[in-house]
């Protein structure tokens, strides 16, 4: 994955209120980084920011603070006017995007950046996620590689280096929410964002999300239901070969993460292989669709299968393996992968 900086010498502003022309286009760009001589900050061209964010007045700059106690840092919000503290609650503190890279490019002894007050009356939502990067080698969480899948939008990195950043639009309400492990936060109002322009591949564009932010709140917040129930399933067929099927998921953009759970590994969730399961039928209900035998024929030729896959855990009857094929495609909802849309379809020759 090429994280690029996209960070450039600003320079001063030209329209002090901080909106662009309309027929402006956002198009991948790439930035050499500069650093400010006085403190060894980056500075942030505002060319490196999206168009869509540019237009509105809902800018601030930044700075850690430290909690009292000796706790950890918290990143405060700074009025570009008066650089005094700012609310994300009261417009009166906030400023258009030239005015707040301004005065950060000229505070950077006091200053740590520039972010976005998300509100009711803008069309945004941000999902925040912490602890999914390794700022070493930019590699992500098998969480991170999930929801990237659903955000194809507009995604920085945090200014820690190890977490994600994803702003796209929504067109219904979405009440902000929040989980702990793995740690999501998703917020449409009331919140402020960083923002660094350390972009994922360069891509400044602002896409609608609202079936996506649907599936993510249905996968990863929502309970899909008692475990000691069974859950009703949709009849479905196979729609494609168990050859087809492996050939796809292995060679998508999440082929890696596919393979090492298809291999047994549950490196990636601490050797808990409980989730390992249930993340490997996530993937495999996703391409095979809601055929619980096609998912299950599968899983038994994967190297986490075991015995307890057989083992009836449920006073409805159900097995542990039958259960956790339930509860991954109920997460799916309706994020299948769509066979038929694949011109003279042959599963047979892929």
């Amino acid at each position: 994955m090429n994280h690029e900086n996209n960070i450039s010498q600003q320079s001063k502003s030209s329209n002090s209120q901080g909106r662009e022309k309309e027929n402006h286009e956002d198009k991948p760009i790439k930035v050499h980084p500069t650093m400010s001589a006085v403190s060894n900050k980056p500075s942030i061209d505002v060319n490196a920011v999206p168009a869509k964010l540019r237009r509105f007045d809902q800018w601030v700059c930044w700075k850690y603070v430290q909690d009292q106690c000796g706790g950890r840092r918290r990143k405060v919000p700074v009025n570009p006017k008066s650089r005094r503290f700012a609310s994300v609650k009261d417009p009166s503190t906030w400023s258009g995007i030239d005015n707040a890279i301004l005065t950060y490019s000229k505070h950077l002894d006091e200053l740590d950046g520039i972010g976005f007050v998300f509100t009711m009356d803008d069309p945004f939502i941000g999902v925040d996620l912490d602890d999914c990067r390794d700022p070493t080698t930019g590699n992500l969480s098998v969480t991170a590689d999930e929801i990237r899948d659903f955000l194809p939008t507009y995604t920085e990195v945090s200014p820690s280096g190890t977490g994600l950043k994803a702003i796209a639009t929504i067109d219904s309400f979405f009440p902000s929410r929040r989980r702990s492990d793995p740690e999501i936060e998703i917020y449409s109002s009331g919140r402020f964002f960083t923002i660094t322009t350390l972009t994922i591949d360069g891509d400044l564009r602002i896409r609608d999300a609202t079936d996506a932010i649907a599936d993510i709140l249905r996968l990863f917040f929502d309970d899909p239901g008692d475990l000691d129930k069974s859950i009703p399933l949709p009849a479905a067929p196979s729609c494609a070969s168990d050859h087809a099927v492996l050939n796809r998921a292995m060679a998508a953009r999440n082929g890696d993460k596919f393979r090492e759970l298809w291999g047994g590994s549950s490196r990636e969730f601490n050797g808990n292989q409980s989730q390992a399961d249930l993340s490997l039928c996530r993937l495999l209900a996703f391409w095979c669709g809601p055929c619980v035998a096609q998912i299950d024929r599968l899983f038994r030729s994967s190297g986490l299968f075991r015995s307890k896959w057989d083992e009836r855990h449920f006073s409805s009857g159900a097995t542990y393996g039958m259960e956790t094929i339930q509860r991954a495609i109920v997460a799916q909802g309706t994020t299948f992968y769509r066979w038929h849309r694949i011109a003279n379809h042959n599963p047979k020759t892929e």
